[in-house]
């Protein structure tokens, strides 16, 4: 069983915070060492997860992170491949919300830009 501190602790300044973030909830839904969680662990092999435990972990990334929809197509296997899929909606995200922001602001010139 890992304990509360060991699952929250802060990301290193080598992966980002949405890596760091990821591998703690993965740690705390796993009940492991976030240690132990890289992101070469493989979800099935290494943790264990069957389909429901994958689920329960979107629900919980989504509690974080808001919508991340992801689709059986994403072929997530690894914790890595999870964190590059969340980063991809996340920067597509920010990007729209950025445009929007953008037209909403200054329509005429700096939306210009996208």
């Amino acid at each position: 069983m890992t304990s509360w501190a060991s699952a929250r602790r802060a990301p290193t300044e080598e992966e980002g915070f949405v890596a760091g973030k990821i591998r703690a909830l993965i740690a705390e839904h796993s009940a492991t060492d976030v240690d132990s969680v890289t992101a070469d662990t493989h979800f099935a092999d290494d943790l264990g997860y069957d389909q429901i435990d994958v689920l329960e972990l979107i629900i919980m990334i989504e509690n974080q992170f808001g919508d991340v929809e992801l689709s059986e197509s994403d072929q997530i296997e690894f914790v890595g491949d999870l964190i590059r899929q969340i980063e991809i909606i996340g920067a597509q995200s920010e990007k729209r919300d950025g445009a929007r922001l953008c037209r909403a602001t200054d329509p005429a010139s700096a939306c210009r830009r996208e």
